[in-house]
């Protein structure tokens, strides 16, 4: 298939390209949340935006999305699907917002190694998220789950959980 970027010369004689469909994604959550339309500049790069972090040039994930980190945005919005499409995350940190839901699609994360949704008003999280196969670590202390999801169980590469 062909791939899609948005080179922009960086110094030293390196490019910096990013993913086409991961800007998309970004810029998507972006506007459907007032929260990070106050956070996220659009006149900036989105290379430029604060809690994203791009693959470094050649790297396997060069120009695509490898983390979001968005502590304490005071995000309210229910995690949107098409953030299941940023195939090369590997960090998802919601730590400390006030979610109210995690969309299904987060399952798709097959690189995903780190999740924190702690701190959040979460009451479920969608049994999808059993299919993350990379996970290592995942933080949900301090939301308002009843009980432990079955498919933490099938959860094969979890070190840390709490």
């Amino acid at each position: 298939p062909v791939h899609q970027f948005n080179c922009a010369p960086m110094p030293v004689h390196q490019f910096n390209c990013l993913h086409q469909s991961d800007l998309g994604v970004i810029r998507l959550w972006r506007n459907q949340s007032a929260a990070l339309r106050g956070h996220w500049n659009e006149q900036l790069p989105v290379k430029e935006w604060q809690g994203i972090n791009f693959g470094e040039a050649g790297g396997d994930a060069e120009g695509r999305v490898v983390e979001i980190s968005l502590v304490t945005q005071g995000l309210t919005d229910m995690v949107p699907a098409a953030v299941g499409n940023l195939a090369a995350l590997i960090n998802l940190n919601l730590a400390r917002n006030r979610l109210l839901g995690v969309s299904a699609e987060i399952g798709l994360l097959r690189s995903l190694k780190f999740l924190d949704l702690s701190k959040n008003q979460l009451t479920s999280l969608p049994a999808a998220l059993g299919g993350l196969s990379s996970l290592t670590c995942l933080y949900l202390g301090g939301n308002m789950l009843k009980s432990a999801p079955e498919w933490l169980g099938g959860l094969s590469s979890l070190i840390e959980l709490d």
